[in-house]
């Protein structure tokens, strides 16, 4: 570079720190954009490792996301593309994403959680600076070396990246794994840039859900094609599977395949021919095939848009479709049999049937000409998957492995293209990387909250994106160079936590049926209890930590001594679920409140039942006990609220406020339970019914904090009767709240991911921690030092935080 442009440089260079750093202090507190935007170019001019300094100081990298914007600052690190350090750092930022575009306030928390357990010294010089961060107050994990509080860097997981309003349905990924697209149920497409992960369009076009997607290359131009349609059950008969009738007298609305362009997200041409949903794509050069659920096989010219006429009919619905290499010949599938299908000659040929129990394709591989099948046990309880080789197999018996799970149901599986693995999804929202030969599980990439429903892998980079019922649209690394493994505790979700008076110990409860009574002072497990036949939807622990409650999905609560290791009672009576229970102020009872409409107290010297309070019409969801009385308050799920006397088993009051019975009716639909009869069963519309989700009671007994379904939370003025504020700031269900610090604050969390902590006085969120999966728990020690929260998604998590201002 000349001497006179470097100079230049240098001097713009030198006004740029300056602006951006007023004070001289390397805090870069200053106003404007512009210094924060042009500073690393004109660093670059002169000296690049200056560009270096800079993103190793937290307080550039946060000066910048506030000034600029998230892409801006990720656009920084790009500068060293080698150094393993600022990748990590990259990386933290990529997962933190979602989080940080929509509150950057939580850029320290992020970053720690993510990198403080990485054993380097330049992430620890950088963690250092974190730590003494300040303003603005955050939540910052207790022991963050042995229990990472958030997926780290250098795993499975790359970002996610966004999503959609319903759930996804298909998702498809280039070769070499720079573009995606993904398909919801609305109808809606979007199409990712897998380079920088930011969304490049969003497409609505579909009247009904995508179905299928494919990303196909022609001259040089990415193209989209995408099916849709309302997929119909057909109900068919064991002897010859043939179609007798379908099930659903809905039609689909949307039977089209549409093709886009992916430059500008417009829509090219529309495909018509299909009379029922469009199920699976293929292509071939510029020749695409689909197949329906109206069972025919159909070939279309991409490059003019148009019809080249129906491969064949299957004679049942066709769910998924496989050119075989080298040779114009197709493997199409429906749910009890495959056939082959040459597509010159427009025959097909070798067709096969499964054995009645497989219950769905999930993947082919056609270079091995292998094919994934799911199987279940009569009793339901045990899935299995099937990897079968069609032409050494046809009678259904011989299989090269078995992948078996308990309650774990398989929904999507996608081979690898080595074809020695595969990625399966199931209900349990991960995604588990299997060995075909040997069957054994090899990872578990944990990610998404509901659902995993489609995988689409890269053929070139180790990449693969994922779709899910949450509507989230993960970005992978399956080829992972570090692995971390999280502590999660349990192996399913939180469903409560509690903590002793003294604070020295906290107890957790799952839905995996056990019970973990933790150290709070060093975050580890000192004893897992087991018992009940069903999930644990509540727990309580004395003041002393000397024994605890808990209440079941198996209708009982049972009666714990810590010290011993073992029940003391089992307390039955109720006709439902028990969903909460609580210590009487003075430990000598306990009081449950169930899904059958009745609170009931227990004499815990002799483990009998004293009192059963009946008053509410809908099942009890919450309770709290006053500090300075023989007083308890239970809430249902229409909102009601009722005051008892403990003792007496009287009803002192009704708090209609909340109550909304015509909305929980409006929000609900009936159902038929072979097994026991009519039900209620929450619709789409559950978020905004009344039901109260949890109680918390203020140390002086004057104020309540209602927590509603509908995500809104009340600070209630017992005495008075009237409503003090209303915090607002959670986007799903409010879970749980607990009071702490005299009455002064309080903590919420949601499956919205987020913990908030409220100064009450003010009725302002102070502070907010974002988690990878929803938090459905809270418990705060008396020191207000040790802030408890309990993960679901079977995360199993339990975190350790504390509140740094």
């Amino acid at each position: 570079m000349p001497n006179k442009a470097k100079k230049y440089h240098k001097r713009l260079s030198e006004y740029f720190t300056k602006v951006a750093d007023p004070y001289n202090n390397r805090r870069w507190e200053g106003k404007t954009v512009r210094p924060f935007m042009e500073l690393p170019f004109q660093l670059e001019q002169i000296e690049k490792n200056k560009i270096n300094e800079l993103l190793w100081n937290p307080y550039w990298d946060y000066a910048k996301l506030n000034h600029a914007d998230f892409y801006s600052l990720i656009s920084d690190f790009l500068y060293f593309p080698e150094d393993i350090d600022l990748r990590l750092v990259q990386e933290a930022l990529f997962l933190s994403m979602s989080t940080l575009i929509n509150d950057k306030t939580q850029f320290v928390g992020q970053l720690f959680c993510r990198l403080s357990c990485i054993d380097r010294v330049k992430i620890k010089e950088y963690l250092k600076e974190l730590e003494g961060w300040i303003y603005p107050p955050w939540l910052r994990p207790l022991f963050p070396q042995t229990i990472p509080s958030l997926i780290p860097p250098g795993g499975g997981l790359i970002s996610r990246l966004g999503g959609h309003l319903t759930g996804v349905t298909s998702v498809s990924i280039v070769d070499d794994g720079s573009l995606a697209a993904s398909g919801a149920q609305d109808g809606s497409i979007s199409i990712w840039d897998l380079q920088h992960l930011k969304r490049l369009h969003k497409i609505v076009g579909h009247n009904d859900e995508v179905n299928t997607l494919i990303i196909t290359q022609i001259n040089g131009d990415y193209i989209l094609a995408s099916g849709a349609g309302k997929r119909i059950p057909f109900k068919l008969t064991l002897q010859n599977r043939s179609v007798l009738e379908r099930t659903d007298t809905r039609t689909s609305r949307d039977n089209k395949i549409r093709i886009w362009n992916i430059t500008d997200g417009s829509l090219k041409t529309v495909l018509e021919g299909h009379t029922a949903a469009v199920r699976c794509l293929i292509s071939c050069g510029r020749l695409l095939l689909s197949g329906s659920d109206d069972g025919t096989i159909r070939m279309w010219d991409l490059c003019e848009g148009r019809s080249l006429g129906i491969l064949g009919n299957q004679g049942a619905p066709v769910i998924l479709l496989a050119m075989i290499p080298n040779c114009l010949v197709v493997v199409a599938f429906s749910e009890y049999d495959f056939q082959l299908w040459n597509i010159l000659e427009r025959s097909g040929s070798g067709k096969g049937k499964f054995d009645y129990r497989w219950q769905n394709v999930l993947a082919f591989d056609p270079a091995g000409m292998l094919v994934a099948l799911q199987e279940t046990t009569l009793s339901g309880e045990e899935f299995r998957l099937r990897i079968w080789d069609i032409l050494k197999s046809q009678d259904g018996d011989e299989f090269l492995s078995t992948v078996t799970t308990s309650n774990t149901s398989f929904s999507v599986a996608q081979f690898i293209p080595d074809g020695k693995h595969i990625f399966v999804g199931g209900t349990d929202c991960s995604l588990r990387l299997f060995d075909v030969d040997t069957g054994e599980n090899i990872e578990q990439l944990m990610g998404h909250k509901e659902v995993v429903t489609c995988i689409s892998v890269s053929e070139t980079n180790g990449k693969c994106i994922s779709g899910a019922l949450d509507g989230s649209v993960l970005f992978w690394n399956y080829q992972p160079k570090q692995r971390s493994e999280l502590n999660t505790g349990h192996s399913d979700d939180v469903n409560s936590i509690s903590v002793s008076g003294d604070g020295l110990i906290a107890v957790s409860a799952s839905h995996d049926r056990s019970l973990i009574v933790w150290e709070t002072s060093v975050g580890k497990p000192l004893l897992t209890i087991h018992g009940h036949q069903g999930s644990i939807k509540s727990t309580a622990i004395n003041i002393n930590g000397t024994h605890i409650l808990s209440g079941s999905n198996d209708w009982t609560v049972r009666y714990w001594s810590v010290l011993e290791a073992k029940q003391l009672y089992k307390l039955e009576g109720h006709k439902y679920a028990v969903t909460c229970v609580a210590f009487s102020s003075d430990n000598y009872y306990a009081i449950s409140g169930s899904g059958d409409k009745t609170l009931k107290v227990w004499d815990l010297s002799n483990g009998c039942e004293r009192l059963t309070f009946k008053g509410h019409q809908y099942g009890i969801r919450a309770l709290a006990v006053f500090h300075h009385s023989n007083v308890v308050v239970s809430g249902d799920e229409s909102g009601l609220l009722i005051v008892w006397n403990l003792i007496s088993g009287n009803e002192i009051r009704r708090i209609k406020h909340f109550c909304d019975i015509d909305k929980l009716h409006s929000s609900t639909k009936h159902l038929w339970g072979f097994a026991n009869g009519p039900v209620w069963q929450s619709s789409k519309e559950e978020r905004h019914i009344p039901c109260i989700e949890s109680i918390a009671i203020s140390p002086d007994d004057k104020q309540l904090l209602v927590a509603r379904r509908d995500k809104a939370i009340i600070v209630w003025d017992i005495e008075n009767g009237v409503e003090l504020v209303k915090l607002q700031g959670h986007t799903g269900i409010v879970f749980d709240v607990a009071i702490y610090s005299n009455g002064e604050r309080a903590i919420s969390v949601s499956d919205d991911n987020s913990l908030k902590v409220w100064d009450l006085i003010n009725g302002i969120c102070t502070a907010t921690f974002t988690a990878d999966f929803p938090l459905y728990s809270c418990a705060v020690s008396p020191d207000c030092r040790t802030i408890l929260v309990g993960e679901g998604a079977r995360s199993g998590k339990v975190h350790f935080l504390t509140l740094t201002s």
